[in-house]
């Protein structure tokens, strides 16, 4: 059992650069190093950045109020807020960053 790849997406490019600094592995923030020391672990590890535009949907659930107690949150139906970043994901524009 397990999984053999993991892929980590977060729109904070902060901590992206954090986690993959070579760095990390000595740093004074005690949950960074435990980041870190899951790269040792025997599976494949990605920590990729994603523009906040395209992660929409997971931007918007970390913002409810029920999902701020680190708990697992088990959803029957879409909340009214997400429905619209559904249908955006599903039929809306491809997202661009405007740089």
């Amino acid at each position: 059992m397990g999984f053999p790849r993991v892929q980590v997406q977060s729109d904070c490019s902060a901590v992206i650069r954090l986690i993959l600094d070579p760095t990390t592995a000595s740093s004074s923030f005690g949950l960074v190093r435990r980041i870190s020391a899951l790269q040792n672990r025997p599976w494949s590890l990605r920590f990729l950045w994603i523009p906040r535009e395209t992660n929409m949907v997971a931007d918007g659930l970390s913002k409810l109020p029920s999902m701020n107690d680190f708990q697992l949150q088990i959803l029957d139906d879409i909340p009214d807020s997400i429905h619209p970043l559904l249908i955006r994901d599903r039929d809306g524009p491809p997202y661009h960053r405007k740089c």
